[in-house]
């Protein structure tokens, strides 16, 4: 069961401001900075015609679209492109709409946590809030923690997604959500995110993942061949469509030459471990090498929305299908 704790509205919507007065002032330096539009300009030949015949060229500068800087340390964002300016707004405001579903969701936040995390050429930035009096139950005594996600760009990579994960206190791996809706929000930067409705649809969503542990004590008493535990490896490391031949993959693992799968042996030995030969255990297998396998890439935004997808599909062709 949610320990939710039963406040009356006015009580939570105060307790809730706090946490997120909180929150306002933890925030990391450099992610709210004005916004400054430019003109870029090109070179281009200019010729002038005279009555005797002859002519001149000369480099004429001409605009051709419209860039966005960082008003603070002036880097260059991104071009613009046929987008609207003025539906570009700063990371300020996705950053106040968030804190704003969290005042007046019916959620306890004592407690609450956040990370922000802006790409390097600052076109995208990730948040993550952490909420720990809203924890769940998981099988063999492990706890789940739900995690607010928010994504924004303003670089064109991303719309405006607001939703909800949720995270294993004992692996600190990222959970896949199933029988949960667990998208708030996912827009064009418009503008028209309304509060109160994402406030409810946050309520509703973690009332809602009671459902999904009904699914984890499923999987945990449900055991698994070896052979479907190389499989599922198959489908990490080559791909989900790619052919399997378990003889072929035990002595791809004999040499040693793949790090994945390396990985994935080891890792999979601690849980099997710790959890029993299960399908829990493969599912904390998928869940942590989609969320802690080192990746090489410094765009944290695109590596999250990458190996969540990842995880899913993992999760769903291997475990989940009938």
């Amino acid at each position: 069961m949610s320990n939710v704790i039963q406040l009356a509205g006015n009580d939570r919507r105060i307790s809730n401001k706090i946490q997120v007065s909180n929150l306002r002032s933890d925030e990391p330096e450099g992610v709210r900075f004005p916004l400054v539009v430019k003109d870029l300009y090109v070179r281009k030949p200019s010729v002038v015609s005279y009555e005797n015949g002859g002519y001149d060229t000369f480099p004429k500068l001409q605009s051709t679209t419209k860039a966005l800087f960082n008003g603070h340390t002036g880097q260059e964002i991104g071009l613009i492109g046929g987008r609207r300016q003025d539906a570009l707004a700063p990371y300020g405001k996705y950053l106040d709409t968030v804190y704003s579903v969290l005042e007046r969701c019916d959620v306890n936040l004592e407690g609450v946590t956040g990370k922000i995390t802006l790409s390097p050429d600052t076109g995208s930035l990730l948040g993550r809030w952490r909420i720990p009096n809203e924890k769940f139950e998981a099988p063999c005594g492990d706890h789940i923690v739900p995690e607010i996600g928010m994504t924004t760009s303003l670089n064109g990579k991303f719309p405006f997604q607001l939703g909800l994960g949720c995270i294993k206190i004992w692996c600190n791996n990222g959970m896949t959500l199933f029988n949960s809706n667990a998208m708030l929000y996912n827009h064009k930067h418009d503008g028209k995110l309304d509060v109160q409705i994402a406030a409810e649809m946050l309520s509703q969503t973690i009332r809602s993942i009671h459902r999904e542990q009904g699914l984890w004590h499923r999987l945990s008493n449900t055991m698994v061949m070896p052979n479907k535990v190389w499989r599922v490896m198959n489908g990490i490391v080559h791909g989900k469509d790619a052919e399997f031949d378990v003889h072929e993959l035990m002595q791809e693992y004999m040499e040693g030459k793949n790090k994945k799968l390396n990985y994935l042996r080891k890792a999979w030995g601690n849980y099997k471990e710790r959890l029993g030969t299960n399908e829990w255990a493969l599912f904390n297998l998928v869940t942590d090498y989609f969320t802690h396998y080192p990746s090489k890439t410094r765009d944290l935004v695109r590596l999250n929305q990458s190996r969540t997808s990842k995880s899913r599909e993992i999760i769903e062709e291997y475990l989940l299908a009938a």
